[in-house]
């Protein structure tokens, strides 16, 4: 989050003067003074004897889940409210979560793509006290009915403050333990579970110490994947739930928890929300002795690592939204993570720094081009935000692509790594497309011969050259030849290249009839601007 604008002076409705500052989500009012400001946000966020509570933020800080009572009969009940040029929408209920009378419904968490909703209830259909559920959104912008985790994840002994990390394949949550803080909340022990399939998840496993110490509650992971905020009551601490925050090293041990210092009180803190740009943190704060939504920066030294956010649509070449799968491998380590997009087309992704990434997406749809590029985020030192919308061709007869992150090794014996995955996909996309043929052609933009021998030159041709010799006399009849063997050095393997694909796509299961790959060598008719180009014809 960066501040950016200067400081105006306004009269708002709750009080006489409050500062405004321009920021990316929203302009706030301070309510304290204290060297660490704190500011509420505006209406229709915050309104008068409303009392709102438990903010979370999507990733980008563009949508809002909170809890706020219904006035009257002081019910409370979930709300979505959404940022859009500046300004925050009027806060909805979201249909299916909320609940009335004496089923619990609350401790929710907004997924940071803004497309599910974890939250605790001991609605019908649990399997304990309190159960963790969710929804998710659909293409018309509503929201699925209430789904039950189910088993590992819900047992008898009762689960609240469910969190989903940045890409949505673990859970954290806490299960409860039977002890009591000194205000009475109930504690518990913080647990995470891997997703292991769609819906299906492995069985959960405790957080190891320094972070269980016996009464904890809401863990977050933030946008780094590597930080984690969470309640806690240990010694040290001002009073209550205090907010900590620890991150894991490269070997997968968590450092010793830190106060978060800027919203810890004697009071119980709980449920703070921090969007991937990390300077900002939105928690529940008094407001005119009400309870609203506030704000304030955090100390650089206790901000997440910085992540680059990419997010944008996915379509066709007609602009049709498109549900796909988006494919992240990490180059170093192989380790694959795959995620669906949003249904209306929209997808986020939150990719930390000092990661060398191999980026794909895939329709989930048959028959469509897939769109892959290589990401680097070494040199990331700042939060980053990319809008880019991605279109996939569909792939018809006469469809024509270069495969462009296909490469070889030295002399090309063999491919790179990263060549690998590409030729994964091209194998599934002929698979796919059981009546196309498929024809690949390499290039070069030069062929470079020599009879004598250079570093670049590796291949080898052999010719036979004839050479007539002199008649030795006047009487000889038959002519004398002398066959000559030269050797040429050259760096056409555009040949060897293309059957080396031919062979890993066969390897691959891709039937050779329906395969043909040619090296072409410098066409003449056609001009090559790079070291190599490799065509895909689909006919």
């Amino acid at each position: 989050m960066y501040i950016k604008g200067s400081l105006d002076l306004i009269i708002m409705k709750k009080q006489i003067y409050a500062i405004i500052i321009t920021v990316t989500f929203a302009a706030v009012a301070p309510i304290q003074s204290f060297a660490q400001k704190i500011y509420t946000l505006p209406s229709p966020l915050n309104q008068h004897l409303i009392s709102e509570t438990q903010p979370c933020l999507s990733a980008n800080g563009r949508t809002m889940v909170y809890r706020a009572d219904s006035g009257e009969d002081n019910e409370e009940e979930i709300v979505i409210s959404h940022q859009k040029s500046g300004r925050w929408s009027r806060p909805q209920p979201v249909p299916g979560i909320n609940t009335r009378g004496k089923v619990f419904t609350s401790q929710h968490h907004l997924s940071a793509d803004g497309n599910t909703i974890v939250f605790t209830s001991n609605r019908y259909g649990g399997l304990g006290d309190k159960d963790l559920w969710y929804v998710e959104k659909t293409a018309s912008g509503g929201w699925t009915a209430p789904q039950n985790f189910g088993k590992p994840i819900n047992s008898s002994e009762g689960e609240g403050d469910p969190a989903l990390s940045p890409d949505g394949r673990s859970l954290y949550f806490v299960k409860y333990n039977g002890q009591k803080s000194p205000s009475g909340l109930p504690c518990g022990t913080i647990m995470v579970s891997k997703m292991k399939g769609r819906n299906m998840w492995e069985e959960p496993a405790p957080l190891p110490a320094p972070i269980n110490k016996g009464c904890e509650c809401n863990p977050r992971l933030l946008s780094d994947g590597r930080t984690m905020t969470f309640a806690s009551v240990r010694d040290g601490g001002k009073g209550g739930f205090d907010q900590y925050i620890t991150q894991m090293g490269s070997n997968g041990e968590w450092s010793e928890p830190k106060p978060f210092e800027p919203v810890n009180t004697e009071e119980d803190d709980l449920y703070i929300t921090i969007p991937a740009s990390g300077k900002l943190v939105y928690f529940s704060a008094i407001k005119n002795d009400e309870r609203g939504i506030a704000m304030t920066m955090i100390p650089e030294h206790l901000q997440p690592d910085p992540v680059m956010l990419q997010f944008g649509n996915i379509s066709d070449s007609d602009g049709n939204k498109l549900n796909a799968r988006l494919i992240l491998t990490d180059l170093n380590t192989e380790d694959m993570t795959i995620f669906n997009n949003g249904p209306d087309g929209s997808y986020l992704l939150c990719l930390p720094k000092n990661k060398s990434l191999d980026f794909a997406i895939q329709a989930n749809e048959t028959g469509y081009f897939w769109y892959s590029t290589p990401v680097n985020t070494d040199s990331l030192d700042t939060y980053k935000e990319v809008v880019k919308n991605i279109t996939l061709e569909k792939v018809v007869s006469g469809f024509t692509v270069d495969l462009k992150d296909i490469d070889f090794t030295t002399a090309s014996k063999e491919f790179t790594g990263h060549s690998t995955h590409q030729l994964n996909r091209l194998a599934r996309l002929i698979k796919d497309l059981p009546e196309k043929k498929f024809y690949i052609s390499i290039a070069y933009p030069e062929i470079i011969s020599d009879t004598i021998h250079h570093e670049e030159l590796t291949e080898v041709k052999h010719d036979t050259l004839e050479k007539i010799l002199p008649q030795e006399s006047e009487d000889d009849i038959i002519e004398k030849k002398e066959f000559i063997i030269q050797t040429i050095y050259h760096n056409d393997r555009t040949q060897r290249e293309a059957n080396l694909i031919e062979t890993y796509l066969t390897k691959k299961g891709v039937q050779p009839l329906r395969l043909k790959a040619e090296g072409l060598g410098a066409p003449k008719n056609k001009t090559v601007d790079k070291p190599r180009t490799i065509t895909l014809r689909v006919e």
